[in-house]
């Protein structure tokens, strides 16, 4: 649920990265020259919204409870632990540019604002797609 590349793009120069790492290191020489993300999943209390519409899905509550055990290390993570894995809260200046890869269907435009008020140098260029190519049956 948590995309990789935009983790180092939002934490590259935090203080908790830096301490699990087992080599002194410039933080800069760890900071991305840009992100790349396709169809990021970003939200990290998106597996509690999935659990309420599952419904009676015993499938569906299995592997979230198996995602948020890789996660969180728990089936049932606290707030605390969520908030520290939020991506889109990290977005700020010193996030390198970012080019998102997504259709219009899966917008949630949270993340793109907060990249076009917080990052320096971005691309403006929308390529919109009204419908991804599964919705299309390609």
């Amino acid at each position: 649920m948590v995309d990789i590349a935009a983790t180092l793009g939002t934490r590259w120069n935090d203080d908790s990265l830096h301490s699990l790492l087992p080599f002194k290191i410039e933080r800069s020489l760890l900071k991305p020259k840009g992100l790349i993300l396709s169809y990021p999943q970003l939200d990290s209390d998106n597996g509690n919204y999935l659990k309420e519409q599952a419904g009676d899905s015993e499938l569906i509550k299995r592997q979230i409870d198996d995602i948020n055990t890789c996660l969180y290390g728990t089936t049932d993570p606290t707030e605390e632990l969520i908030k520290n894995r939020d991506i889109i809260g990290r977005v700020d200046k010193n996030t390198p540019p970012t080019f998102i890869w997504m259709t219009l269907t899966d917008v949630d435009d949270t993340l793109v604002r907060k990249i076009i008020l917080n990052v320096s140098v971005y691309d403006d260029h929308f390529v919109i797609c009204f419908k991804s190519g599964i919705e299309m049956g390609v």
